[in-house]
């Protein structure tokens, strides 16, 4: 059920305030790769092993794009953990990495190539803006997104200072596409996300493929919630000719 407080008539009405996008960044996970499950499941298993803590299901979907430090930070405060010192947080997050790599659940959403075609086609530039970072992920995003996306449009957590919620991650992306906040659409999937687009100036359209409800997204500011990739596609022609 849409919980917007616009209808989608009146929504893409909204558009023609807007210059034309020239740019669309995606998120990674939960938008472009199928791993918000791995993520939540992998930290269940260290707060288990650490705490005998059993986190609640949507707990990390929640604190999703929040740096892993941070997220510890967050997630242990909730439930009366003490602050824990960054040689046991580091651990803790190599732990966790190690664990999420046996899931083998690092793939595309069946439809991701199709939307960043959807896009192509209506000439805006794709860009990924991700707080992962491991040794060759741009290279491993250029092979899987099959070039859609090239390296110089890739943002990483290495590419800026603070991570969502803070806005710097897509500024930095629109700053790196010489694009002004007007002339971004961001396509997330996370409260913590959209929040970031948002305050980044950004229209935010976001894809629901996680537990969480369609109306946390739209009190964050996403100006549309879709129930799927395939959803976003067929809608794609009429927000883009609504613009100016």
């Amino acid at each position: 059920m849409k919980l917007n407080r616009l209808s989608w008539e009146e929504t893409l009405k909204q558009l023609s305030k807007r210059p034309v996008p020239k740019v669309v960044i995606f998120d990674r996970d939960g938008v472009l790769y199928d791993t918000m499950q791995g993520h939540q499941d992998a930290w269940e298993a260290i707060y288990f092993k650490y705490y005998q803590i059993t986190l609640n299901p949507d707990e990390i979907f929640i604190e999703e794009g929040r740096p892993n430090d941070e997220t510890i930070d967050r997630v242990s405060m909730k439930y009366g953990i003490p602050l824990l010192p960054k040689e046991e947080k580091e651990q803790m997050i190599l732990e966790k990495v190690a664990i999420f790599s046996t899931y083998d659940v690092d793939h595309l959403f069946l439809d991701t190539i199709a939307m960043l075609d959807s896009v192509i086609e209506t000439g805006q530039v794709p860009m990924i803006a991700t707080g992962g970072y491991y040794e060759g992920i741009k290279e491993k995003l250029l092979d899987e997104l099959e070039g859609r996306i090239d390296l110089a449009h890739m943002v990483t957590r290495v590419d800026y200072g603070k991570g969502k919620p803070n806005p710097e991650p897509y500024l930095r992306a629109m700053e790196i596409a010489g694009v002004q906040p007007a002339e971004a659409i961001v396509v997330e999937n996370a409260p913590l996300g959209v929040r970031s687009a948002v305050e980044a100036g950004a229209l935010v359209f976001a894809i629901n493929t996680g537990v969480l409800s369609d109306q946390i997204l739209y009190e964050e500011g996403a100006a549309w919630v879709f129930d799927s990739h395939q959803e976003f596609i067929d809608a794609w022609p009429s927000i883009i000719n609504n613009f100016q």
